[in-house]
């Protein structure tokens, strides 16, 4: 006995392939802006390196002890530096041994732009 596929109905694989590009449409949403009253870093945490411009010149997040005073740290930098900006998406990524995050933001002025984070100093730990 062989069964007939009817073209007018949706297999149950093209409804989950359907639901989770929703669900991934649905997790881009609206960048994130600067919270109403940015915290600042702790004092034993440096900014070094460079201006974040690319990974080359990652903007190093030094003496942080944990990842929630390096986040705080990086949020600071990008929206003191860049005021006004949103952050649009991150990526970590790691390089010669290095664990750096680029994070993608809309400027003020509506323009996309990376900033890199050299972020070894805090990533992973609690």
């Amino acid at each position: 006995m062989t069964t007939a596929v009817r073209p007018n109905r949706i297999r149950p694989v093209a409804w989950t392939v359907l639901a989770v590009t929703l669900v991934a449409q649905t997790a881009r949403a609206d960048p994130m802006p600067a919270p109403a009253i940015l915290p600042t870093p702790q004092p034993h945490i440096r900014f070094e390196g460079g201006d974040g411009s690319s990974c080359r010149q990652a903007v190093v997040i030094a003496g942080a002890h944990h990842e929630t005073e390096g986040v705080r740290a990086q949020r600071w930098w990008v929206f003191t530096k860049q005021p006004g900006s949103r952050i649009a998406s991150q990526d970590l990524s790691e390089q010669d041994g290095r664990q750096l995050e680029a994070i993608q933001i809309l400027t003020a002025e509506g323009s996309s732009k990376t900033i890199c984070f050299d972020i070894t100093s805090f990533f992973g730990k609690p």
